[in-house]
């Protein structure tokens, strides 16, 4: 893993091949993979635009803790870049996705406790 930009390509690819496939739960590379992606977003201190789209991107392999922990930590200093095109498109796909998945895995609670209170944020006349 020299180039993490290019296993991050790969790895976003087989997880998202695995999970249209059915086999996410009975891969045996699927959580190695998913460890490499949790090492390395831990393993950055200040999040930018690349990290953010990794995490987005792989939502659906990471349990709601490890979300909401990394959604206090990371995604949440990010809304101080929001002004940017690029990073308010990035976070409404992050919102977009994490409000899917806790409609899919029936999560009241993780819904209301940051995806309802941020899309709220986007509605904000700052976000222009």
């Amino acid at each position: 893993m020299n180039d993490f930009y290019f296993y991050s390509l790969y790895a976003q690819y087989y997880l998202l091949n695995d999970f249209h496939c059915n086999l996410l739960r009975t891969d045996p590379k699927a959580p190695v993979i998913v460890d490499h992606l949790k090492e390395y977003l831990d393993s950055v201190y200040s999040w930018g635009r690349f990290e953010l789209v990794l995490f987005t991107n792989c939502l659906f392999v990471f349990d709601d803790k490890y979300i909401s922990f990394q959604y206090h930590e990371s995604v949440e200093s990010m809304w101080l870049a929001v002004n940017s095109s690029n990073h308010a498109n990035d976070l409404l796909a992050f919102l977009i996705n994490g409000s899917q998945l806790t409609f899919e895995r029936h999560d009241k609670a993780v819904f209301q406790e940051f995806f309802l209170v941020n899309w709220l944020r986007l509605r904000e006349p700052t976000m222009t």
